[in-house]
């Protein structure tokens, strides 16, 4: 179930706060709420290093929906969570470069042709021959290449 299923703890115009976790409204990027306080190994809080690399996300909305998170589920914010949101805030050339440039890579835009909506996406489209069609049988032949590779 996603947050805007349950009733919002707290609302901006990107995020939705639930009990069960944050949710970006636009692309339905889910965080539950007992992954909010993960941390790298090397101390710093994930969700902020991580959301950084999103093109889609707005620095400013996501800090403020994710600091409403940390009070509502009482997790204690620390220095490392200041050194997370400072060492992924881009500098103003990498800001614009974003601003300016189309989404590409692991945050290209795909098209839901059922839905006749282009949204964003977290992982790479599949090759042709990846591509699920109903019943094994039916797969797409695999590239040689791959073939070899698992002989």
């Amino acid at each position: 179930m996603t947050a805007t299923a349950e009733v919002p703890l707290f609302e901006n115009p990107d995020w939705i706060l639930s009990a069960g976790g944050l949710e970006h409204k636009e692309t339905g990027y889910f965080i539950g709420r007992d992954l909010i306080g993960d941390r790298r190994g090397d101390g710093l809080w994930s969700w902020p290093m991580h959301m950084s690399e999103k093109i889609w996300v707005r620095p400013e909305s996501f800090a403020q929906a994710f600091g409403e998170a940390l009070v509502a589920y009482g997790l204690v914010p620390d220095a490392a969570l200041a050194a997370s949101f400072i060492s992924s805030a881009p500098d103003g050339a990498e800001r614009d470069r974003r601003r300016l440039s189309p989404p590409a890579g692991a945050d290209a835009i795909r098209i839901r042709p059922e839905a006749g909506l282009a949204a964003p996406v977290d992982e790479p489209d599949l090759p042709a021959w990846a591509l699920p069609h109903g019943r094994p049988d039916r797969a797409a032949p695999r590239p040689p290449s791959l073939v070899a590779a698992q002989r």
